[in-house]
């Protein structure tokens, strides 16, 4: 596969997936059983956790070194990872697609 810069396609789909993620969250935490009242507090929580771990914000050691996840898409039918060049900004988006998503 090939890797293409492009910040703008990046960030359009990073946000996208941020929606996907805390969707499917949301999704996964009413199937377990978490109390409406706090569904959305959780999966904020649950959310940004996860987003941060993937955009290296928090620091993910493995054998005394920090690794850094390199986010990259690519549309189903190419051979393009499409990268911003650096870590992602995923966990910008939690609360904004939360809002989105609850409705509020």
């Amino acid at each position: 596969m090939e890797l293409h810069e492009d910040a703008d396609t990046f960030d359009g789909w990073q946000a996208w997936f941020s929606y996907a993620l805390l969707r499917t969250m949301r999704d996964e935490l009413d199937r377990a059983g978490v109390p409406p009242t706090h569904l959305r507090r959780v999966t904020e929580r649950v959310g940004f956790a996860v987003s941060t771990l993937l955009d290296a914000s928090t620091p993910f050691v493995v054998d005394g070194a920090v690794v850094t996840p390199v986010l990259t898409f690519a549309a189903a039918d190419s051979e393009v990872l499409v990268h911003q060049g650096g870590p992602s900004n995923l966990h910008e988006y939690t609360f904004g697609n939360s809002a989105e998503l609850f409705g509020s």
